[in-house]
Order: C-alpha cells, then sequence, then structure tokens
C-alpha cells in the first residue's frame, strides 16, 4: 500500500492521465470525410489488349488497380503531365480522379474494386461537365 501512496506513484499516474488525454486531444484534431463505407463490394478483374487506345477523359467511382505486361501507358492523372507505366510496371488509379490514359499497343490487367452499384468508369463530362485537366491534350 505504500508504493500506492507515494509521491513518485501518483506522479508516474498522472503523467500517464496527461499523456493519455494529450495524445486524444491530438487525434480528435484530425478532420475525417468519409466518401463511401458499403458492405457491398465489386470486384472486376478484366485484360485488355490497347491499340491505338484513348479512354478518353473519366473517373473512377472505386480503386483501380493496372498490371501492364507488354508495351506502355502514357496516363494522365488530372493534368497535362503523362507518367509512362511500362511493361511489368503497375499504377493505381485513384477514385474520382480524373484521368486519360493513351497507348499505341499495351497489354494490361486491371482490377476494378468497386460499391456494388457503380459503373468501373463514368465519363468525366458526366461527372465534371464543365471541367477540362488539359485543354492542350486533343
Amino acid at each position: 500500500m505504500r508504493v500506492l501512496r507515494s509521491k513518485k506513484f501518483i506522479a508516474l499516474v498522472a503523467g500517464i492521465v496527461v499523456a493519455g488525454v494529450s495524445a486524444a486531444v491530438a487525434v480528435s484534431g484530425a478532420t475525417t470525410h468519409v466518401i463511401i463505407d458499403t458492405s457491398a463490394v465489386h470486384l472486376r478483374i478484366q485484360t485488355a489488349t490497347l491499340d491505338s487506345y484513348d479512354s478518353g477523359w473519366h473517373i473512377h467511382p472505386g480503386l483501380v488497380f493496372v498490371k501492364v505486361h507488354e508495351g506502355s501507358l502514357q496516363v494522365y492523372e488530372d493534368g497535362c503531365t503523362p507518367k509512362t507505366v511500362g511493361a511489368g510496371e503497375t499504377t493505381i488509379e485513384t477514385p474520382y480522379m480524373p484521368i486519360r490514359v493513351l497507348a499505341t499497343h499495351a497489354v494490361e490487367t486491371v482490377t476494378f474494386i468497386l460499391n456494388g452499384p457503380d459503373q468501373v468508369a463514368v465519363p468525366l463530362s458526366a461527372y465534371r461537365p464543365d471541367y477540362n485537366p488539359c485543354p492542350s491534350l486533343k
């Protein structure tokens, strides 16, 4: 019992309580916006051969993972600077981020993780009618 009443023990407990409260305050300072929270997940995996391909500007309402097996893709994400994704490489397309993919020739496997009823892709003109992420890209 003597330990429980000692000043060192009381100071230790007080320190733990203060640290816990400080951590709780730090965590509560975060702002989170949940876009979708679902238990109905739709998984779709497809392969495609792309020759003289232009996806046009579009968005995906879920996560998209692309693995390039042959050739390469020019991926434009909400701007005019493309990222080249070559054979053996993988890229992730962010939900609701405008994207356009061009390819002279490529073979790919694409994995879509979507909310159950969502479309795989939505034309950007239907999602944001007056927005063009790269007017110089014709």
